[in-house]
């Protein structure tokens, strides 16, 4: 199982995975020609909108803004990476257990849409915006729809659920997904 964001952080059934998200973050900033400068500038691109991004979340948040921002730029750089990995195949590492173990993208699909599983939309889009590359232009609410897609097709109820949640599936609803799937599986 995967926590993603600040309300199950640090206990001990998510030890493994909080690992993998680590990864993930290195990964994403090693294709820099700069990677200390990289995470300097997506740590600071984060700071610029922290307080902003606790107004997202239903509860209060109780970590201090520097953790709080570590939180966000972990999590936050894993589901970028993730999106970008899942469709650019040649970006992923052979032991990847995400992509090798077929039950670990079925709890990531699962904990992604999770209400309190969240980071907020445009905590992301800086993330990618600061990690674009030029062999890799795909924007990122389209490497999000291809990631879900497949998912989304696969049950009428997640649809449902996923209407009442935010974040990720909120950007699904403003770009017209739902309605779009809806049609589909009218037809």
């Amino acid at each position: 199982m995967f926590s993603i964001g600040p309300f199950h952080r640090g206990r001990p059934e998510f030890k493994e995975t909080e690992k993998i998200k680590t990864k993930y973050l290195q990964s994403l900033i090693s294709r820099s020609p700069f990677p200390e400068e990289m995470l300097r500038n997506l740590t600071n691109s984060v700071k610029d909108v922290e307080r902003e991004a606790r107004e997202y979340y239903g509860k209060p948040i109780d970590y201090t803004p520097d953790e709080f921002v570590k939180i966000l730029l972990i999590d936050g750089c894993f589901i970028v990476e993730l999106f970008r990995k899942d469709f650019y195949t040649e970006l992923r590492e052979e032991d990847d257990p995400i992509f090798t173990m077929s039950c670990m993208r079925q709890f990531l699909f699962h904990d992604l849409i999770l209400l309190e599983n969240q980071v907020p939309w445009m905590v992301l889009e800086r993330l990618f915006n600061f990690t674009v590359d030029p062999r890799h232009k795909m924007p990122l609410i389209e490497l999000a729809q291809d990631f879900f897609g497949d998912f989304f097709f696969q049950s009428r109820v997640l649809v449902t659920l996923l209407s009442k949640t935010s974040s990720i599936s909120s950007m699904c609803f403003e770009n017209g997904w739902f309605h779009q799937l809806r049609r589909k599986e009218a037809t």
